[in-house]
């Protein structure tokens, strides 16, 4: 029923001065476009065949939604935290460095320096996610060597000297398919590669390319590149890191 014509209907009941015929008394004057009781209203416009049953108000909306909005979102958001469900990570790092002593063996033996091999390790549990890049906190530390303190020097470039935690970014492509980046870093926000390793305490290996092995998420990598020690002292380094993340 309309709230409003029920309300007045409420109020004439308490002090409204009703006909003595009033309209519908009589079986059909609800409907017989008569103004039965002459108070200028007729029928259902009048008050007093408010509640009549040819007056009820029906809800006669037959109105059915027809929408047959079939609008399939295939947005493959490449925001998504693919890599968030990482939870934890260790990695080994296996640094060789092999030099050519071919006419420098006295520099190389006064400056300390000769073929060597550093070992390192890294854990953690996740600080961040963000699409196909996860980043750890936790410690690292130079667990073994054979090399000249000269070349130890790294391990203070990767680490927080005042927390002694270090954070490890990874960075993945082709969804989870290939490892493709690894940064050990000192400063949180360092997650993408600066301009070189070692440049503001971090330490990188880019374009790995490494195949990451499901449900075991491990990932293995190897690579050796040429350089020299301050411009003078050539030397090949060969680099082994093995992955390993938890869930």
């Amino acid at each position: 029923m309309n709230s409003t014509k029920h309300l007045i209907w409420l109020l004439c009941l308490a002090g409204c001065t009703q006909t003595p015929n009033p309209e519908g008394m009589n079986p059909g004057e609800c409907s017989d476009g008569a103004d039965n009781d002459a108070d200028g209203y007729y029928d259902c416009n009048d008050i007093d065949c408010m509640l009549a049953p040819d007056c009820e108000e029906s809800d006669t909306d037959t109105d059915t939604d027809s929408d047959t909005d079939t609008d399939t979102d295939t947005d493959t958001d490449t925001d998504v935290d693919i890599a968030a469900h990482l939870k934890s990570y260790s990695v080994d790092y296996t640094l060789n460095w092999n030099f050519d002593e071919t006419g420098v063996g006295a520099a190389l033996e006064a400056y300390g320096l000769g073929d060597c091999t550093n070992t390192y390790r890294g854990e953690g549990t996740q600080s961040g996610a963000s699409g196909v890049t996860v980043t750890f906190e936790g410690s690292w530390e130079l667990t073994g060597s054979t090399c000249h303190e000269t070349l130890q020097d790294p391990q203070v470039a990767w680490y927080n000297p005042v927390t002694k935690t270090s954070f490890a970014t990874f960075h993945f492509k082709d969804g989870l398919d290939l490892l493709d980046i690894w940064i050990q870093h000192r400063d949180e926000v360092d997650i993408d590669p600066l301009n070189s390793p070692n440049d503001n305490g971090q330490w990188y290996i880019t374009a790995m390319k490494a195949p990451f092995i499901q449900p075991a998420n491990t990932s293995e990598h190897a690579e050796m590149e040429q350089t020299t020690i301050e411009g003078l002292f050539p030397v090949e380094l060969n680099h082994s890191v093995d992955v390993s993340f938890g869930l």
